[in-house]
């Protein structure tokens, strides 16, 4: 990834500033800010946390690249029993062991991707995140975030038997700023609970999904999914925990925050790649007074364009 961002000779600068750091301790948790990135912003002992490489096969015109096969294991440490130990002690009665209840977890929506993780922490908090993750950094433990697992693609599940880590349990509204309509809420929130708090306040959230029941606003905004509100409204900012348990604060409640790099940006659509986001403030628009569904008939497609056109502007 940072190959790609070196083409560009403005984010080229910016690299020069990002240095990996060592891991943290598991009992110390740092909050950078967008002002504070000295460090890198994704750091794992083996450097190859997004390095991933395509099983090949041989055919006429040598070895090939297959885009199906899964990706090879990486070089990650196996979960022992001193790490269960150390997991219990931070989450106690929230480290997952059950086969049974870790099938659900390991299975994607469409039962067609399947892993085979034995382990499912379920943190409460973005302490409880960053304590993992700095935990699993220093240990060379895989980790795969999971929010409601409503994905279509198998990007929620393991592919092996990474770490699952949860965020289904993160589900608490921080605040709300009736003013503003300046939501803040934990990753977990379901995205149809958000929407029934805001509109006892005659406000919507600007995002409206077919998943909205069970999916996630920490997933929503790590798969860049937003649904057509998401088009007219929807500005936010996020709470993140990098790879080496450091929490990357940007959750600045202000509709507009100049100070530091804007990040939201680069992490909209990472998909757990470069953090895992554990909270986020939105900005809602006030519920409309009156709400109207139009259904045009086009002879032909070339009709459309001055229709939409036009239409945006009503």
């Amino acid at each position: 990834m940072a190959a790609i961002f070196q083409r560009t000779p403005k984010l080229r600068t910016v690299l020069r500033h990002l240095r990996p750091t060592s891991a943290l301790s598991s009992t110390a948790t740092t909050r950078l800010s967008p002002v504070d990135l000295h460090s890198a912003f994704l750091t794992c002992s083996s450097g190859q946390c997004v390095a991933f490489t395509r099983k090949l096969h041989a055919g006429a015109d040598g070895p090939k690249s297959s885009p199906a096969a899964a990706p090879e294991r990486l070089p990650f440490s196996r979960v022992t029993q001193e790490d269960l130990s150390f997991f219990r002690k931070i989450l106690p009665g929230r480290t997952i062991t059950d086969p049974d209840l870790l099938e659900s977890s390991n299975v994607d929506w469409l039962k067609t991707v399947k892993g085979s993780s034995e382990v499912l922490l379920r943190p409460q908090t973005t302490e409880e995140v960053s304590q993992i993750l700095s935990y699993c950094n220093s240990r060379n433990l895989a980790v795969n975030p999971q929010g409601g697992n409503t994905g279509l693609v198998g990007g929620s599940v393991p592919v092996y038997d990474e770490i699952i880590l949860s965020t289904a349990l993160m589900n608490k509204i921080l605040t709300f700023n009736s003013i503003s309509g300046i939501l803040t809420c934990q990753a977990g929130c379901v995205l149809e609970n958000l929407s029934l708090y805001l509109e006892e306040r005659d406000y919507i959230m600007p995002l409206d999904l077919g998943a909205k029941g069970s999916c996630q606003i920490g997933g929503n905004v790590a798969t860049n999914a937003g649904g057509l509100r998401l088009l007219r409204y929807g500005s936010l900012r996020w709470d993140c925990v990098l790879a080496d348990g450091q929490v990357l604060d940007c959750l600045a409640t202000l509709r507009k925050d100049n100070t530091g790099y804007d990040l939201k940006q680069l992490f909209i659509g990472s998909e757990g790649t470069l953090g895992v986001i554990t909270a986020v403030s939105i900005l809602c628009p006030r519920k409309p007074k009156s709400v109207n569904v139009v259904f045009l008939a086009l002879q032909r497609h070339a009709g459309r364009n001055p229709v939409s056109v036009r239409v945006p502007g009503q």
